[in-house]
Parts: structure tokens; C-alpha cells; sequence
């Protein structure tokens, strides 16, 4: 994911932030990318001289789609994705 958002932050975002979603089955991540702070989250896992560190921890799918809360994230994602579209004239 963090290299997809390097090939696309350099090219005339319009937006104030960008979203990304990584699904594993039902369950999601979102990643953040915050146009006016230039930084992105959830945070890059360190490298390590020793260790292959390029996984990420299962926690980060930290919302299940077919929970309450999940569902309402993804509203929510959705809700702001629209907003700032509209916001920026791009419909």
C-alpha cells in the first residue's frame, strides 16, 4: 500500500486526504495519506538488520466489515470521500 500512495501523492492531489483500503477477507485497514502534514498512516514498519520486517501485524486489519463498527467506518469513509469531492468540484 505505502508504495502505491508514493506513485500517487506527487501528482496533483486535489483533495485534502487520500484514503486506501487493504481488506483481508471482511476485515479492513485504512490508510491515510494527509495532504497539508505530508504523512500517512498507519505508521511503515521499521526495517531490521537481521529480521525480514516487510509484514505487517494482523492487528492492523483492526475493523471487521460485518460488525457495527466496521460497517459504520466504512460509511463514514465514504460520507468524507464524497465531501471533499464535492468540495473540490470534481463531480
Amino acid at each position: 500500500m505505502r508504495e502505491r500512495y508514493e506513485s500517487l501523492i506527487g501528482q496533483n492531489l486535489v483533495i485534502p486526504k487520500l484514503y486506501g483500503i487493504s481488506v483481508m477477507g471482511t476485515r479492513f485497514s485504512v490508510y491515510e495519506y494527509d495532504k497539508a502534514t505530508k504523512s500517512l498512516s498507519p505508521p511503515s514498519i521499521a526495517p531490521d538488520s537481521t529480521f525480514v520486517t516487510d509484514v505487517a501485524p494482523a492487528s492492523r486489519w483492526n475493523y471487521e466489515l460485518l460488525e457495527d463498527a466496521g460497517e459504520q467506518k466504512m460509511k463514514e469513509l465514504v460520507a468524507e470521500v464524497k465531501r471533499m469531492c464535492e468540495a473540490s468540484q470534481m463531480f
